[in-house]
């Protein structure tokens, strides 16, 4: 008979977690700031397979630091970044064949896990450099790919497709994702609250004083975040 988990071991072990997928999070984030920052095709390959390898991270941690999430078709998250990866990992192929530094096959060998709206569609990205003809595809692709990788998963062809129109008219990248922020700072939130009830041999007096001194802290950061970044992020939506 399996015995029930120790609540301060089971606390600690979820604010490792949040705490892992915090720091995913923010490397992945850092990724799509830099792929929106260079126009090298090369460049942006190499970025798109480390976007798909954190993203792939954050699926293997993300039930263990939230819990099991669903969407309204009931996919859970953790198959939803999956799902984002896979992708991820296909618009890198795009940009290889783009340079010429891997071929990319016929539509007609794509095989029947792909319809043919979708397999051309894919064959189109690879066959061109051109920022607005990229972005135009990736957003056919982003309702393509829907139906069988659910919305939550094909929305990263958004993002993508943003940051190639931002291209074609030169613009400054996209913001950073909000999703990805908000998550950042409740795991802060659960790191502070988790500390005063690890450490061992504090007063309550002096627990309380950590707390207020680690809410603080929160605090700024959460104030710093919509100083620098909330603002922009609602606006690109």
């Amino acid at each position: 008979m399996n015995r029930p988990m120790n609540p301060l071991r089971a606390l600690l072990e979820r604010t490792e977690a949040r705490r892992r997928y915090a720091e995913l999070a923010d490397t992945l984030d850092v990724t799509f700031s830099n792929l929106a920052k260079t126009t090298d095709r090369d460049v942006c390959g190499a970025l798109l397979d480390f976007a798909a390898n954190f993203t792939s991270q954050l699926a293997e941690v993300h039930t263990a630091a939230w819990g099991p999430e669903y969407d309204d078709q009931g996919q859970s998250m953790e198959f939803a970044l999956m799902g984002q990866a896979a992708l991820l990992r296909m618009v890198a192929a795009t940009e290889r064949a783009v340079t010429g530094t891997a071929p990319w096959p016929d539509p007609a060998e794509f095989g029947s896990e792909a319809s043919e709206a979708e397999a051309a569609a894919w064959t189109d990205l690879a066959r061109t450099a051109e920022p607005g003809k990229r972005a135009v595809c990736l957003h056919r692709l982003r309702t393509l790919v829907a139906q069988d990788w659910g919305g939550q998963a094909a929305e990263v062809l958004v993002h993508l497709a943003r940051i190639e129109a931002g291209r074609a008219i030169d613009e400054d990248p996209p913001a950073l994702r909000p999703y990805w922020q908000v998550r950042v700072v409740i795991a802060a939130i659960f790191v502070a609250l988790a500390v005063p009830v690890a450490v061992p041999g504090l007063s309550e007096a002096a627990r309380a004083g950590l707390l207020g001194v680690l809410g603080s802290v929160v605090a700024a950061a959460i104030a710093v975040m919509w100083l620098t970044g909330g603002s922009r992020g609602s606006s690109s939506q």
